[in-house]
């Protein structure tokens, strides 16, 4: 991930990697993406403890419990739509038994290519396999490495570089706690899981082809810790990065929008924040009930609206025998205005509003956030 942000963009590299400044760009995918792992983990670990091959009954409980600790509530549909075909295709993308196989193993070497803890400081590239999977067969050990993918679907190319670099990785590891031969043809797999793409795509490649990745990817690592420059290039890309609104290349780049698109855009951003927002409170409050905040009670309310017709004074007029002048006067003056201000207008014009609204207001309801008062 590190290498593919400084290929893509150096400037990106230094507010994520160096600065810790957050990507909110993908934050709702990436609970979501989390979720998918978390299922796909727990219930790879129950059906390889208790040596199933399915269990619906369990694949649910699980699922029920990463959506009240991990979803939000916009994003259960998705979630339960993917994991009702992953309960069977769990279990499916892989010819390997559970028994042979963990789930999320981390995976480091140092700069000799020894295999060292993940955390360790002298570890020069690091990576976590969502399945690693150790066989034996005809006394030759067979290393297959899996990996989930719940964003969208990316190059084969970066796919296969980063399962060359896991598989290395898997390899150095493997070789260090056996004396057996491992075999030298390896495969490995992309396990796409969202709600446009449900499959697997197969790679092979070589032992050999695979330490050429890795040794490849730790000389570029040891690059870029070297590097100082990190200045980017603008381009029409820059528009949908999560980090222009602070990126001085862009800003003061006229040619690709520069500051004043990108004030818009963080405006327009701004408010599909706070849309977000609202949506979330909105089916939480719709789910649990009000919410009660420092004493005041917040929840779902109806709220009533009048719009008045444009022929009311006639029709009041009409209807009451009031003089349609001061109708027309006051209908000009408060047509469009709230229930409330049309009211007032009413009473300073010595003209009963209940009449008004009888015969010429249309009643609407709407279902909003707001205050509830108990009393």
């Amino acid at each position: 991930s590190r290498l593919h942000s400084y290929r893509w963009c150096k400037r990106v590299y230094e507010y994520k990697y160096l600065y810790g400044e957050p990507d909110q760009s993908e934050f709702g995918r990436a609970i979501l993406g989390k979720a998918i792992h978390v299922f796909a983990e727990r219930y790879h670990n129950h059906l390889k403890e208790s040596n199933q091959n399915l269990d619906y009954y369990e694949a649910d409980i699980i699922a029920n419990e990463i959506e009240k600790t991990l979803l939000l509530p916009s994003m259960r549909r998705e979630f339960r739509e993917v994991i009702e075909r992953m309960k069977e295709g769990l279990i499916g993308f892989t010819d390997i038994p559970y028994s042979e196989s963990e789930y999320e193993v981390k995976l480091a070497v140092d700069s000799s290519l020894n295999p060292v803890d993940f955390d360790d400081d002298n570890a020069v590239f690091r990576g976590a396999a969502d399945i690693l999977s150790v066989s034996e067969v005809d006394g030759e050990i067979h290393i297959v490495v899996e990996d989930w993918k719940t964003g969208y679907v990316m190059g084969k190319e970066r796919n296969e570089e980063q399962l060359k670099i896991y598989s290395a990785l898997a390899y150095i590891k493997v070789s260090s706690t056996t004396d057996k031969k491992i075999s030298d043809n390896m495969k490995a797999f992309v396990n796409h899981v969202n709600l446009m793409t449900f499959s697997r795509e197969e790679y092979r490649f070589t032992a050999q082809e695979a330490m050429q990745a890795l040794t490849n990817a730790i000389e570029e690592a040891e690059k870029i810790k070297r590097e100082t420059d990190f200045k980017s290039t603008p381009q029409k890309a820059c528009q949908s990065c999560a980090y222009s609104a602070f990126c001085e290349d862009y800003n003061t780049d006229i040619k690709h929008g520069g500051m004043v698109h990108n004030n818009i855009r963080r405006m327009n951003e701004l408010k599909s924040e706070l849309e977000f927002i609202r949506r979330e409170l909105r089916e939480y409050i719709t789910e649990n009930g009000p919410l009660n905040i420092n004493g005041a009670k917040y929840g779902i309310i109806d709220r009533v609206s009048y719009s008045y017709v444009s022929d009311m004074p006639a029709k009041v007029s009409n209807s009451t025998g009031m003089p349609v002048q001061e109708l027309k006067s006051l209908y000009l003056k408060a047509s469009k205005a709230s229930e409330t201000e049309m009211r007032k207008a009413c009473k300073r014009s010595g003209i009963d509003y209940e009449t008004i609204k009888k015969y010429s207001a249309v009643e609407s309801v709407s279902k909003e956030m707001g205050y509830l008062d108990e009393k």
